[in-house]
């Protein structure tokens, strides 16, 4: 009987046994994944600095839309994100800072610089030359020339407000073909006449059938009419089937005789 109860306290000792080595091998294995996924985060975190919502890396334009692009196929960004202004091109190597509201949401680049591969290729200031062309769009930030060239709205010449269409001459530093700064905008070409209102619309109207014109340019407390003889000062630009924009717009007040 005796026999009997030792070789069950036996069994029962070896079953417990089994189960702590086992308990063990388990606590070690999870052990070398906790280390092995360490050494995977440090060895990411050498290339880039990232999380589940941000992260910094360097990538490449894989594809360019009219105002915006992907870097490496994955990251979206828009060109007023892009430092500088300067449209990047296919290919182009940039640095990114991007983030996302949720691990479920796509990645959006919060900052998109261009990076300088060939340095031995860049001159020390670039060469100064005259870009012209027309404002295509126009945000917060940017004025758009011709869809590719970003130019900061500080860079705007003084008394200079911008519409769609106008034309543009821009003083801009260009080092490889790229424009890298842009030092003021002006309008092309700027005309002072007197002319006659030959059309009155909801907030604008037609000086000479060939001058657009909104009410905000026209002098405080005038009411523009049909058949008023105006003075005006225009800039060039495209507004429908006019090719002028007019920015100031007065009445032309008869002379006082003189005694």
């Amino acid at each position: 009987m005796f026999g009997v109860v030792s070789q069950f306290i036996s069994q029962l000792w070896d079953g417990t046994q089994r189960k702590e080595d086992k308990n063990v091998e388990n606590v070690a294995g999870n052990d070398i994944f906790l280390t092995q996924n360490e050494n995977d985060t440090h060895s990411r975190g050498a290339e880039c600095k990232t999380d589940d919502l941000k992260k910094v890396f360097f990538g490449r334009v894989t594809k360019l839309y009219d105002e915006s692009g992907l870097v490496d196929d994955e990251v979206y960004f828009t060109f007023d994100k892009v430092i500088g202004g300067v449209r990047p091109s296919q290919d182009s190597e940039v640095q990114v800072e991007a983030s996302r509201v949720s691990t479920h949401d796509g990645w959006r680049a919060d900052r998109v610089e261009i990076v300088a591969t060939d340095w031995d290729d860049l001159g020390d200031e670039g060469t100064e030359e005259v870009l012209i062309g027309e404002v295509t769009d126009i945000n917060e930030k940017y004025l758009i020339v011709s869809h590719d060239t970003h130019c900061p709205i500080t860079s705007l010449a003084f008394a200079y407000v911008p519409a769609k269409g106008d034309w543009v001459r821009a003083q801009v530093i260009r080092d490889r073909g790229v424009v890298c700064d842009v030092k003021v905008v002006r309008p092309l070409r700027e005309k002072s006449v007197t002319g006659t209102i030959t059309s009155v619309g909801r907030g604008h109207g037609y000086i000479n059938t060939d001058i657009f014109y909104t009410f905000g340019v026209c002098r405080t407390n005038y009411v523009p009419r049909k058949g008023h003889t105006v003075r005006v000062t225009a800039i060039e630009s495209n507004q429908g089937n006019c090719k002028w924009r007019a920015v100031k717009v007065e009445p032309k007040m008869p002379q006082r005789e003189t005694k």
